[in-house]
Parts: structure tokens; sequence; C-alpha cells
């Protein structure tokens, strides 16, 4: 028999509804007092450099550099203490040269004729930036717009429009309000037809009416302007990425298709300062800069991305898995790198020769990652996440998130739904010695057996009933296949001390060969009878046999936690790391040569 090799980490709708209407209730003025400032990233915001040759382009697509994770706390998105999330009749922030401005970005970085726009005004001022006439010859008006106010964005951060209906979205002076930045970029994400531009516009906090201001999040506050380039670079980055596809690319893939995956072309303007500063040395800067603080001309920021177009279906295994997690909202930045990393690793020994079958394999296995994420995510508190990801990577190929049975069973076998006499309570009490990392090892080989069952929670696979009892349908007892299973392995190895040694043997045995044989049987009597033979062929082995198999499930134990100290380190240092352990490797074997070849001649000597 052919044994199932698992590598195990270390342990330990989107609503759609009618269109938001203006909100009516004014919103009260307040001053930016003084908040507790435990908000910046941990990594400092990189050096932005000099204007360059395209008008205002101060961060080109190639300089933009961020953390592995989401850089913000949790509560820096809140808004200041009495306040509510209201805003009628307000005044744009933009004055007269930064609104000229702002049109005439959109004339060059809006297709000429796009079809429909989404435009969203920040300000409920109702204030509209999209020119309906060009002045350009080559440049014609949008055929349709769409325009809502920052009431939009408020709330649960859904848009209620169909996926892929707009060619473009426009943002004015809204960046500063968002509470979920990231929800809000997905949702800019969700709605863009493949290729379509978001285009984020906003201005320096100061020049902020009172009720606009009052409702800037305290994340946006914590930052000066040219900081902010890089926090709403961030919010498209965090929203829609893939690090596994950036951890791998090079130079040229970071500029031309890899960089924020989800989101291409993600550049930064700054149309007060990017071209006046190209060729000033630092001292001229600097006075440049007191100089703008005190004026009152308004300076207008840009930021701008486009979505991603589609994967083809004849793209790599590792591309396509990429592109199903772009805008997985319940997977974070490093949730996607594991899991895309781990599922890798799967395909490639699911399918080792077969690349076309591999990456269908693989897009289909993503695709199911994001809601199974979900049940996951709360058990990331107990669950180590290198664990967690490795499991749902082993999971994803056989999971049916359609499925209410097999979802239901994935819920009482991690404990987030209680456990009922059926199977999984019972299961409990059979392997209670199980580490954390065996018992999801072992719900692991359970899943498949629910699929197919539509939405019959109470359904118990008869495969499964029969690991516990041979009649009935509750509980367990001695004529269970696992009961049976512990009680061989007591009595051929009877000097292991552990009982959870005993345990792990013999459940692990029993996934291997009788669980994997009995998939699909229609009574709990024929998998029985399959048990029965699983069982024999346990007793025909003699203790060597026993100790081996237990000496390989120690082994890949062993492997699992040196990959799963990896996976802690960034992408260099675990290389770096691997290579380490090689070069160690050979040193160990030339010394062991060395010293081989040095015993040989000494007992040639005494010959």
């Amino acid at each position: 028999m052919m044994r199932r090799v698992v590598v195990i980490a270390a342990a330990a709708s989107a609503f759609r509804g009618p269109a938001p209407q203006p909100r009516s209730t004014s919103l009260r003025s307040s001053t930016e007092e003084a908040v507790p400032r435990t908000n910046k990233p941990s990594a400092a915001m990189p050096e932005i450099p000099a204007g360059l040759a395209e008008p205002g382009l101060k961060v080109p697509q190639t300089a933009w550099k961020w953390p592995r994770q989401w850089p913000y706390g949790r509560d820096g998105f809140k808004k200041p203490e009495g306040e509510e999330e209201k805003i009628v009749d307000g005044q744009p922030v933009f004055d007269e040269n930064a609104e000229k401005t702002f049109r005439a970005h959109l004339v060059t970085h809006l297709e000429s004729g796009a079809g429909s726009v989404l435009e969203v005004d920040g300000t409920c001022s109702g204030q509209t930036y999209i020119p309906t006439e060009s002045g350009e010859e080559l440049w014609s008006p949008p055929q349709s717009v769409t325009r809502v106010d920052a009431s939009a964005l408020f709330g649960d951060a859904s848009l209620p429009y169909p996926d892929r209906s707009f060619d473009a979205v426009v943002l004015a002076s809204a960046a500063e309000l968002l509470t979920d930045p990231r929800g809000t970029f997905r949702e800019l994400w969700r709605v863009l037809k493949p290729g379509g531009r978001a285009i984020v516009a906003f201005s320096s906090a100061r020049f902020s009416p009172a009720a606009h201001a009052a409702q800037q999040t305290q994340t946006w506050k914590d930052y000066n302007d040219a900081q902010r380039l890089w926090v709403v670079g961030s919010y498209f980055h965090f929203s829609a990425g893939a690090p596994a596809a950036a951890m791998i690319a090079d130079g040229d893939q970071i500029a031309t298709t890899m960089w924020g995956a989800g989101w291409r072309a993600l550049r930064g303007y700054d149309y007060l300062d990017a071209a006046e500063d190209a060729g000033k040395d630092i001292a001229t800067k600097v006075g440049d800069m007191a100089k703008k603080a005190a004026s009152s001309e308004t300076p207008l920021f840009v930021v701008q991305a486009d979505r991603a177009y589609d994967v083809s279906s004849s793209a790599s295994a590792g591309a396509r898995m990429d592109a199903a997690l772009w805008n997985a909202a319940s997977m974070d930045e490093d949730d996607k790198r594991m899991c895309a990393t781990r599922l890798m690793e799967c395909l490639e020994r699911y399918e080792p020769n077969d690349e076309m079958r591999r990456a269908a394999l693989g897009a289909k296995a993503a695709a199911n990652l994001p809601p199974l994420y979900e049940t996951l995510k709360p058990m990331a508190v107990v669950i180590a996440s290198p664990l967690l990801a490795q499991f749902a990577a082993n999971v994803a190929p056989k999971y049916d998130p359609s499925c209410g049975a097999q979802r239901y069973a994935l819920r009482e076998g991690l404990g987030i739904a209680a456990p009922r006499e059926g199977f999984w309570k019972p299961l409990g009490n059979v392997t209670g010695s199980l580490s954390i990392d065996d018992k999801l090892w072992l719900l692991l080989d359970c899943l498949p057996h629910y699929l197919g069952r539509g939405e019959d929670i109470d359904y118990v696979p008869p495969a499964l009933a029969a690991l516990l009892r041979s009649s009935g349908d509750s509980g367990w007892d001695e004529t269970g296949v696992l009961p049976r299973a512990i009680a061989v392995v007591k009595e051929k190895l009877p000097d292991l001390v552990e009982e959870r040694e005993t345990q792990v043997l013999a459940t692990d045995l029993a996934c291997r060969d009788f669980l994997a044989d009995a998939l699909g049987t229609a009574t709990l009597s024929e998998a029985a009878a399959k048990g029965d033979a699983f069982i024999s062929w346990m007793e025909s082995q003699d203790k060597f046999a026993l100790k081996e198999f237990l000496e390989e499930r120690k082994e890949y134990r062993e492997r699992a936690e040196e990959q799963a100290d990896a996976a802690k380190l960034d992408p260099e240092a675990a290389a770096k790391a691997k290579e380490e352990k090689r070069a160690a490797g050979e040193v160990e074997a030339m010394l062991n040569a060395i010293m081989a070849a040095k015993d040989a001649k000494d007992a040639e000597e005494k010959k």
C-alpha cells in the first residue's frame, strides 16, 4: 500500500441593495482633537523619488515598497468619538486651481469615450470633476456617469452595483473618510471591468472644511501630505494583492504585470510639488515646503491603478491560483502567501507530470480557499497560522463551498459548532490524547466523505460511522474500527509510554488504509466489512513493522516543524536558511568522507 504523505506544519454574496441616498442629518463640526497615535506602521515609509518626466508623477509603479502585512492598527480607522458617519450639503475641498488640475488629469488618464464611470463625491457637495467636454480633439467624455456621495462608502462598504459594471471609478476627497479602506477598495476592484482604472484624488487635511475634517480617520491625520500618497497606495496594494506572485516576481514583472497583482500600474501624483522639485537641492526644497505650508493654494494628490485583466485559462498553476486570491476579503496577505505556497506543493505531489491538469486543479482549489477561510479564520486564535494554511491547502482540492453537509461537518470537527453524538463527539472521546495538528489531519481525511450530500447536516457517512461502531446511529463501542485499531497497537507495542503515540499510529493507519478504501460505501455493514479486512491486516503486522510506521510519522513531523520555522521568515531569510542548511550538509558529508578514508587507512596500516 502506498503511504500518503502529508506535510504538517508546527502545531500551536456581498449586500446588494438599492443605490444609497444622501444622508439628511447634519454633521456636527469639530476640531482635530488630539487622539493617542498608536497606529503608525511598524516600518518607516520609503523616501519618495524626485519629480519625474510625466507631469505630476511622484511615485512611479516601480518605486512602491510594502511590508508583508497590513501595517495599520485596528483602531486607527474609527471615527473620532462622538462623530457619526453623516455628511450633508458639504463644501468642496479643491479650490479652483486644484479643480482645474484634476479635470486635466482625468482628461489625460481616463480613456476617451469610456463607456461607464462611477464618481464618488466624498464631500457630498454635489461637485463633479469629470469633464462634459474635453477641449481636446482626441478625447471625448464618458458615455455615462453614475454619481454617488460619501454615504455609499459608509457602513459595510458594499457598493450596490453588479460585478464588472464600470470602465472607471473616480473618488474625490473620499479616501480620508474610509473606516474600512481595504473593504472599500475591494469593492472598487469588484465593480471595475478588467483593465478598468480607479482614480483617487485628495488634498491636504488642513484645507478640509470642518464637516469633512471631522469625518477623517485618525490614520489619515497621523501622516503628512507626502506620506498619504503611500497610505492610499497601500489601500490598493493590500486590498487585491497576491503576495505569492509578488514574492517571486523579478524587476521586469514588477514593472509590467505583477506588482499589486489584482491592481496594476499603481502610480502616485503630486501636482503642487513634483514638477517644481526636479533639479532642486535639498535646501531649496525645504524652503519651498515652508512656503507651501503657508500658501492658500490647495494641493492636489492623485493615486491610481488599473484592475488586472483576467488570467488566461492556459496560464500556469501559480498564476491562476494567485488570480483566484486577488480579492479574497477573508484572507490576509500572509494567509494568501502561505496557502498559495503550500497548495502548489500539494499539487506538485498530486500531478507531478501534467502542468495543464495541475493548473486547472489549482485554480479550482484556490477558488475554494476564500470561502474555506471564512470558516477557518476564527480558529486562528488557537491554531498557528502556518498549520492553518497547510490544513486549508490540503482541504481545498476536495472542498465544496456549496455542500452544506461538508461545511457543517467542518464546523463540528473544529469545535465551532457543538459536536453531536452521531459522530464528532464520540470521535473526540476516542481520540482525546491527539494534539491539535493530529486532529486536523483526522478531520482532513473525514471531510471528503460528506461530498454530494447537499444540505443534509444530520448525515453520517457509513465509513465514518464504522470508525466508531458496527451498528447503531450514535456513540462508539469496541466494535468500531478505530477502537479495535488502538487495541491492536497496545497489544503489539506494549512498551509505548504515551497514549498519544498509540492513538496517532492507530488513527493514521485507519485514515490511510480504511477510510480511503471505504470512501463511497453505501451502508454501515459494507463499511464495517472493509473495517474487518483492515483490522485483519493490522493483526498480521509484526511489532517491527508498526514501529517503522510510527518512526515515519515522527520524521515527517520533524520535517514539518522545520518548514514551519522557515515559514516565519521572510522569503530572503528563508532562502538563506535553506542554503545554509544545504552547505552545512555538504560540509558534514565531506568530513564524514575524510574520517571514513582515515579509518580505512588506519585499518590498512594495522594489517
